[in-house]
Parts: structure tokens; C-alpha cells; sequence
């Protein structure tokens, strides 16, 4: 039976392109590890460099993304706060298949394979919540994966946005607020559609009063419609 807190730990993650944990989580490892600050768009990792070091998001957000040989770029994965990344190239030591760059200003920790391998194996608690982490993840890719074959645009930014609601969703007076501030940038790249688009359905669910925008954050007034729009758009 899981404890209260690996409940609480594994209930955080709800299969959505959308990853966060609390930074607590991590705190026996990362707590002592150096952090480097970062300007938005930085770099981290490329893809295909074996990576020697564990990271994980003090401050900000970070994309993982597929670049093919035309350097055109797909995001799979946006990591937030608490995130840990890069654990499978540094624990596997292959080459990592996608790149990490900062969505916004960051901070970030991070400690060599060897430290962080050796503070695993000795704690039941955080191996459970890595074995977590990295079945998690797969099954978010395969959702996106079947997400992007067999949805529409329409489809897919309302799913996504459904989540977000989910995930990081607060009931208030007005509905239910997502309290975390996202673009109609992240939202296009990971829904495999245009900056426009994006912004076109956005304003199409405000003029129909199912969501409303106040002070940079989204509000769901309407989940049932919201979901009804989403069918009715297929």
C-alpha cells in the first residue's frame, strides 16, 4: 500500500505534456547540489550528448523537445517547477533523444550520476518515486503520441487545456482557475498546431463564455461545456 505522501506524490502527475512536482520531493538529493541560472531559450543538453548530470527546476520551466536534421522543433514535454530531467541519458549513459531549453528564466540544480545513483539505491522511499517518474513519463509520450495521430488541433488544445485544469486546476467564484500561467507559444508546440490557431480557439471559448482570462491566468467557467466544445469540433 503507498503512503500518504508517495499518494500525494504520484497523484501530482496527471499523464499531461504538463510535468511539476514539488521541489520537496527531491530535497534529500538536490538540496546541497549547485544551481545555475538561466536566461529563457537557454540550452541545457542537446539532443544526441550523453549527459553525466541529473537536473532538477528550482525556479521556472523548462521544454523537451525533438529536433529533426532541418532543426525544426516538436515539443513532447513541458517541465515545471520541482521537474526533475535528463535521468535517463546520465543513468543509462546514452544519447539524449531530445533537447532541453528554458521556456522562461530559470533555476536550476543538478548533481553528477554517481551522487545521485548512490542516494537512490540507499533510499527505498526515492527509488519508488523515480520508478514513477520515468513510467510516467512514457505513458504521457504515449497519450501524446495518440493525441497528435488521431485528434484535430481543435481536439487536442482543448484536451490539453482540460488537463492543465486538472493538474493545476483551483475551484473559485469565477471557475475553475489554472494557476499556472502558460503561452499560446507552449500551448501551439505542444499541440503540434500554429501560434494562430491557438489564439483563434482560445478567443472562440471566451466569446462563448466556457473560459475567461484574468490577470495572465485561465479560468474555466464551464468544464461540461468545455468538453462539449471539444466534441462538437471534432
Amino acid at each position: 500500500m503507498l503512503s500518504q505522501d508517495d499518494q500525494s506524490f504520484f497523484s501530482q502527475n496527471f499523464q499531461s505534456p504538463w510535468f511539476h512536482n514539488d521541489v520537496n520531493d527531491w530535497l534529500d538529493i538536490f538540496e546541497k547540489c549547485p544551481q545555475i541560472s538561466y536566461r529563457k531559450n537557454s540550452v541545457i543538453y542537446h539532443q544526441g550528448e550523453v549527459n553525466q548530470y541529473i537536473y532538477c527546476i528550482v525556479e521556472g520551466r523548462v521544454r523537451a523537445s525533438l529536433l529533426d536534421t532541418d532543426g525544426q522543433e516538436k515539443s513532447i514535454i513541458i517541465l515545471n517547477k520541482g521537474s526533475i530531467f535528463g535521468e535517463s541519458s546520465a543513468i543509462e549513459q546514452i544519447e539524449a533523444i531530445v533537447t532541453t531549453t528554458t521556456n522562461t528564466d530559470s533555476k536550476i540544480s543538478y548533481i553528477h550520476r554517481d551522487q545521485f545513483l548512490k542516494t537512490i539505491l540507499n533510499n527505498t522511499n526515492l527509488s519508488k518515486k523515480l520508478i514513477f517518474n520515468l513510467t510516467s513519463k512514457l505513458t504521457s509520450l504515449k497519450n501524446h503520441i495518440s493525441e497528435i495521430t488521431f485528434m484535430n488541433a481543435n481536439e487536442r488544445v482543448i484536451t490539453y487545456l482540460y488537463k492543465l485544469s486538472q493538474q493545476y486546476g483551483l475551484e473559485t467564484k469565477v471557475g475553475r482557475k489554472v494557476t499556472i500561467k502558460f503561452t499560446h507559444q507552449e500551448m501551439a508546440d505542444l499541440s503540434g498546431t500554429s501560434r494562430v490557431t491557438v489564439s483563434n480557439i482560445m478567443r472562440s471559448l471566451d466569446k462563448t463564455g466556457t473560459i475567461t482570462k484574468i490577470n495572465g491566468y485561465y479560468y474555466i467557467k464551464n468544464i461540461s461545456e468545455l468538453l462539449e466544445w471539444k466534441k462538437s469540433n471534432k
